[in-house]
């Protein structure tokens, strides 16, 4: 009877040893839990250095974070356009102020579907003071794209605040053109065009009107039945310049003068 407690007992002892070493081996073999984290992406380090993987998020639209979606990165078109010449209501020139250029930003209409345009880059060039006619091609390598300046300055007789009688006149040899009536349209209208423009600045106008500079925004319709935009600023002080920007669509008929977004500022 003494054998068989022994016996019983030893057999007992013996099950209690293997199942101890064999919770210490499970215990080994089992990851350690990852650390806890609050910043997002230290909890996927965490996670990868445990073993764990990180499922792959689906559904959402590029540029939104949905339901069940990671963020995506942000695409959508800037609204930031070219700085567009306008004037100031109740007062027909723009003052620049000595030859500064100061633009009134426009929003961009996204519904309107892009086209390819031409624009080269913004041209200053010189202009006599005496009529000579300036010619600027807005569309290079195309003489019937081009837009003839015309300025006449008589400094010489200025009055006791300095002011004197200038003229600018703008005009398209091949084709008409509109005065930009809302520096946020892009659609060229199908009339109401014009064979020039014609600006004068009178010395006789009382101080805080006068100005030596003027900024305009026109459409232009060219007699090959294109369209395009056309910005000039004229300085009549000093050393008299002009600066001509433009944008100009080549698909005859279109009159979608929708230039592209401006391209993204890069973060330094």
């Amino acid at each position: 009877m003494k054998i068989t407690s022994r016996r019983i007992l030893i057999a007992a002892v013996l099950i209690l040893l293997s199942a101890g070493v064999l919770w210490q081996q499970q215990r080994t073999a089992a990851p350690a839990p990852a650390p806890e984290v609050s910043n997002p992406a230290e909890k996927d380090l965490a996670k990868a250095a445990s073993g764990a993987t990180t499922p792959i998020a689906k559904g959402g639209n590029i540029g939104t974070a949905g339901p069940g979606s990671s963020p995506a990165v942000a695409t959508g078109v800037s609204t930031a356009l070219p700085r567009e010449m306008t004037v100031p209501p109740g007062n027909s020139p723009r003052a620049f102020g000595n030859g500064s250029s100061e633009y009134a930003s426009a929003p961009a209409n996204n519904s309107m579907p892009l086209e390819p345009l031409i624009s080269p880059v913004g041209k200053q060039s010189l202009i006599a003071r005496d009529g000579t006619p300036l010619r600027v091609e807005l569309n290079p390598g195309q003489p019937a794209s081009a837009v003839e300046l015309q300025a006449w300055t008589d400094d010489q007789t200025r009055n006791a605040d300095g002011q004197y009688n200038w003229r600018f006149k703008v005009k398209v040899p091949a084709g008409v053109l509109l005065e930009r009536p809302d520096p946020a349209g892009f659609t060229a209208p199908e009339a109401g065009y014009q064979a020039d423009f014609d600006f004068r600045m009178d010395q006789a106008l009382p101080k805080n009107q006068w100005v030596n500079s003027v900024g305009k925004s026109f459409f232009v319709h060219f007699n090959n039945n294109t369209y395009g935009l056309l910005n000039v600023q004229m300085v009549a002080g000093g050393a008299h310049f002009v600066t001509v920007k433009a944008w100009v669509n080549p698909a005859a008929g279109s009159r979608n003068l929708q230039p592209p977004p401006a391209p993204p500022v890069k973060q330094r």
